[in-house]
């Protein structure tokens, strides 16, 4: 691991040339230790963690490291409230580890504040190195708090450090420090500091408590931004290097006006480690060269000697932590916090409404992983729930006023123009505030500030001159989150009382606090279909329906579908772990228990194609684990064709359940062929179930042809109904489609394959359809059928439940469940055997071949990433134009080092890649078709400009194709890379068929490889995009 700190190792340098190292922290929040003391576990970060990779980097350049610290250091954590509020001591534990760790300087951040002027600086005076500030002034003399730099030596050359804070620390803490100190703006303090600074330094550096840009979270006249970092950029004399805080970004190196902007993760997740070259000149030191990295600390073993010194900390604190306070009867989660009423945010709402005795209450779920578990509530999980030292505070505002602060709260979610419903994640989650004592409805399918409807107060409609007491927090009554509408309203309580520890105080006052005493539900989201899109966002389990005391289960399916070879689990970009084999089994388990039910196991197709794991044995593999999860039957999916009619049947004769197809028929004799079984029988319980199989239609065009030949897909309900009628004819009791096709869902509109077959099929001729191939996650009822999709790669589960009611009818309920393999016990059987095949591929799946600088992901229909395999196909194969299908774009790619299985994972077909000449006019045709029925591109090229226009009829939106500037000449000849399955005119693209063509003598993924071991690393996407749209 930390081999990669030795990048830029360099011999002793000659007198004409230095070499310092940068290393840099920030918003650390009492991360000293690498203990999580909220979940009694390891954590991921810590500055015991830093120290071990500081001592590393000073034994490889002695005399050359300079360590730093851009604020937020002293709270935010257990650790850090311990020693800052319950057990104070000096030195404080936070700041011992940052001296022992051996840091250089360091610069206040907002939360330094928390707690008052006098304790912070009595806590900051135990460093043992400077601490600089260019814009935070002591009243009433108006001198600095701290000097504005210091200028250290490292192999002679002069190392200049200031610091800059954020002014809203005069927002958020003006009850402390009003009076006491000012903080002048960012631009203006910067302009000062950095002419004395130049003069006095051959290498500049400004650490500032601040975000890159953007809006502030509080209104900033007479104050100054909040994130103002970018701004240095602009300056006369600009510093050479800004390591940026505050914003809980994570910036590796980015440039603007030649000044090199860090961010390190913040509690110590990772150190940015700078290196700097620089020349002797006539009278200084001038850099020349500056490059950094991003080291994480996740897999870096903590400092043994930091460890030693702060074990009695870590002892104190971890009895602390778990000092228990009350009893919850039953869990509490805050996972659901901001989508749906709680009873842990309505607990928070009722103590502040008790204790104020205000008519109105705000809070916030600042921690969608806090809440009580059954049973013992300690102060650590009040430390989670609320980790901010809020005091409690009541302001009155008017009906208006309250009107404003719920539609600002409401900007946390968005809607798109196609009514597709998400987070707003330019909006922090501790901005969104939930209030209690009024009743209301949030509706997604209207604009911003313009989303509350039925605002009610004591069932009363709200006039705007109405007037009311709100409880709320210190933090938010000064405005802060961008609740300007607070302003100027009168405080009518505050008595300095910390939120968190009157939450402590009720319950140790009730002993035991039961979820039923906080059901209130005052607020939702509407329509409830945006509300279940959210749940499912958030890997929530959707409401399910509200059942009587009589209602039963009789039976419940679960079903996967396009598993497409995914044994293990993945993990996004924001390290998030889904799926895995051993994680569905044991999902499967737990909820075919809790139902105490008959149940059916289910896959909807496309079970094999798409990993190394999997594709190395043709998808022997993953037949052998899916045999463990007990399914019933599978729809057999288009990708199961991808090594060949012969090979799919020795799958199927491996297999131990059934693989359905009612629609796929000989070409010849138009019957169906013997090895393919349209439907199955299955008892469950004492109920009938018939299961009739269907893949799309589209499977023609999805896979190469000579995998189908001979082969026909019919679509529809047309082909299969003397299926349906044989079955009827059987009268089973429960009918299910299971169709390898499914349906796409923009808000409230749905639309596919699925879609048009329900709303045709004869009614009550299916109960379910159970959904695949599109990828997508559906939960929906059309003509009165439910139709459920789990999306894709074992992410989700989808769950039917057919419920009897007390009524004597029946109802299928469905839903979907999200597969975190973090928070499910896994199948130890299906566990090992997929380890099993982990080890055995492990040396080629694990073999970096480049590195990525930024996360390429799939977003939209034209992304970077696809930009890259384009260029990739175009460079290796020396054509004139690139071009790949997205339907070959499989997977994303996180920052950071790439393996072979991770590329393997985004192009899994194995598909030859060819060269083909064709005429301009042909190119033109190829592009046309490009450009999807719905007038967005579904392929991208490389090489090319293409300038179309979506609204124009398909066939005609091409406007203009240059190729290197030129413009596309219809007789000229041209070359294109692409792959032998587009070649082979499968998607549509029959124009390409027959074109003569030059084997590239490699597979996609084997050009791709080729393509990034060619460029400098990390691999950074600069290709212009292909597809241009003329409306913008």
């Amino acid at each position: 691991m930390l081999s990669l700190l030795a990048f830029l190792a360099l011999t002793v340098p000659p007198q004409d040339s230095a070499h310092i190292v940068v290393v840099a922290t920030t918003d650390i929040h009492g991360h000293a230790t690498d203990w999580d003391y909220v979940t009694n576990r390891p954590f991921p970060g810590g500055l015991s963690r830093v120290a071990t990779i500081v001592d590393s980097l000073k034994r490889s350049y002695p005399g050359q490291v300079v360590v730093v610290d851009a604020g937020d250091l002293i709270q935010g954590n257990p650790f850090a409230t311990y020693f800052g509020r319950v057990a104070p001591r000096d030195p404080n534990p936070v700041i011992e580890a940052m001296n022992l760790t051996g840091y250089d300087v360091a610069t206040p951040g907002n939360h330094e504040f928390d707690w008052g002027l006098a304790p912070m600086r009595r806590i900051i005076s135990g460093a043992a190195f400077p601490y600089v500030s260019g814009n935070i002034y002591t009243l009433p003399a108006d001198t600095l708090l701290y000097p504005p730099y210091a200028v250290l030596q490292r192999q002679g050359v002069r190392v200049g450090v200031s610091g800059l804070t954020t002014p809203g620390v005069m927002v958020w803490n003006q009850d402390h420090l009003k009076g006491k100190l000012r903080v002048e703006r960012i631009p203006v303090a910067a302009a000062r500091i950095m002419e004395p600074l130049r003069r006095a330094s051959d290498l500049t550096i400004m650490l500032v408590h601040s975000g890159m840009g953007g809006p502030a979270s509080y209104d900033t006249s007479g104050v100054g931004g909040e994130n103002m970092a970018a701004e240095l950029a602009r300056l006369p004399h600009p510093p050479n290097i800004v390591i940026v805080g505050h914003s809980h970004r994570e910036i590796r190196d980015s440039v603007l006006g030649g000044v090199h902007f860090i961010q390190p993760r913040p509690y110590a997740g990772s150190v940015s480690v700078t290196h700097v070259r620089l020349v002797r000149g006539a009278a200084n030191w001038k850099p020349v060269g500056i490059r950094s990295e991003l080291v994480s600390t996740a897999r870096v073993s903590a400092s043994v000697r930091l460890a030693q010194r702060l074990a009695p900390a870590h002892q104190a604190v971890l009895t602390w932590a778990d000092t228990p306070v009350g009893e919850a009867s039953a869990a509490m989660p805050a996972a659901a916090a901001r989508i749906e009423p709680t009873a842990i945010l309505n607990f928070i709402n009722a103590v502040q409404l008790k204790r104020t005795g205000a008519d109105l209450s705000a809070a916030s779920a600042f921690n969608l992983k806090a809440g009580f578990d059954s049973g013992t509530i300690r102060l650590k999980h009040l430390a989670a729930l609320y980790p901010f030292d809020n005091s409690l505070r009541a302001v009155r505002v008017s009906g208006a006023q309250l009107k404003e602060y719920l539609e600002h709260s409401a900007r946390y979610f968005r809607t798109d123009p196609a009514g597709r419903v998400s987070i707003n994640d330019s909006v922090p989650g501790y901005n969104y505030d939930v209030i209690a004592g009024a009743q209301y409805d949030i509706d997604l399918r209207r604009p911003v500030g313009d989303r509350i409807r039925n605002l009610t107060v004591g069932r009363r409609a709200i006039a705007r001159s109405d007037s009311f007491t709100l409880a709320l927090n210190s933090y938010r009554q000064t405005g802060a989150g961008g609740y300007g509408m607070l302003r100027g309203s009168p405080v009518v309580y505050d008595k300095g009382e910390n939120i968190r520890d009157l939450l402590a105080e009720e319950i140790r006052r009730r002993k035991t606090i039961a979820p039923a005493d906080y059901a209130g539900a005052d607020w939702r989201i509407v329509p409830e279909r945006a509300a279940a899109t959210l749940r499912t966002l958030v890997q929530l389990p959707p409401t399910p329906s509200v059942e009587r005391s009589r209602d039963s289960v009789v039976l419940r399916v679960l079903a996967t579908t396009d598993l497409h070879g995914s044994l293990l689990p993945k993990t996004d970009s924001e390290g998030r772990r889904t799926g895995g084999l051993a994680a569905l089994k044991g999902l499967m388990d737990s909820l075919a228990a809790e139902c105490g039910c008959p149940t059916l196991r289910l896959d909807a197709g496309d079970q094999m194609q798409g990993t190394f794991l999997s594709n190395v044995t043709a998808g022997r593999s993953m037949i052998e684990a899916l045999n463990h999860l007990d399914l019933d039957a599978a729809a057999i999916g288009n990708h199961e064709f991808d090594w060949s009619v012969d090979t799919l049947r020795r799958r199927m004769a491996e297999s131990r359940y059934s693989w359905l197809a009612a629609n796929v028929f000989d070409s010849a004799s138009g019957r169906r062929p013997q090895w393919v079984t349209p439907y199955r029988i299955l008892s469950a319980g004492d109920l009938k179930v018939a299961i009739v199989g269907y893949i799309t239609a589209d499977a023609k065009e999805a896979i190469k042809a000579e995998w189908t030949a001979g082969l026909r897909f019919g679509e529809g309900v047309l082909p299969i109904n003397d299926v349906l009628a044989e079955v009827r004819a059987l009268r089973p009791d429960v009918t299910i489609l299971l169709a390898h096709a499914g349906a796409v869902c923009n808000g409230a509109v749905c639309s596919g394959e699925m879609i048009r077959f329900a709303d045709a099929v004869e009614s009550r001729t299916i109960d379910l359809i159970v959904a695949g191939h599109t990828h997508r996650l559906v939960n929906t009822r059309i003509a009165n059928v439910p139709i459920v999709e789990a999306g894709s790669g074992g992410k989700a589960l989808a769950v039917a439940d057919l419920v009897k009611t007390q009524a004597g009818g029946r109802v299928v309920r469905t839903r979907l469940e999200p597969v975190n393999p973090d928070s499910i016990t896994e199948d130890s059987v299906v566990a090992t055997l997929v380890e099993g095949y982990r080890r055995s591929a492990e040396a080629a799946t694990n073999r970096v071949v480049a590195s990525i600088k930024l996360p390429l992901s799939r977003t939209g229909s034209q992304y970077p990433l696809g930009r890259m395999i384009a260029e990739a196909r175009r460079n290796v194969l020396r054509a004139d134009v690139g071009m790949v299908g997205n339907g070959g774009i499989r997977g994303d790619l996180r920052a950071g080092p790439v393996t072979y299985g991770q590329l393997y994972e985004v192009q899994p077909f194995q598909n030859n890649l060819v060269r083909l000449t064709l005429t301009g006019r042909q190119l033109q045709e190829v592009l046309e078709h490009a450009i999807g029925s719905d007038g967005t591109p579904s392929a991208h090229v490389a090489g090319a400009v293409v300038r179309y226009d979506p609204g124009r009829p398909a066939g005609r939106r091409v406007r203009r194709v240059e190729l290197h500037g030129r413009k596309l000449r219809q007789e000229a000849r041209y070359t294109l890379a692409v792959d032998d399955f587009l070649a082979g005119g499968n998607d549509g693209y029959d124009m390409l068929n027959g074109i003569p063509s030059e084997p590239g003598g490699m597979l996609d993924v084997d050009g791709l490889i080729t393509y990034l071991r060619r460029l400098t690393q990390p691999v950074e996407v600069t290709v212009l995009p292909g597809f241009v749209s003329t409306r913008r």
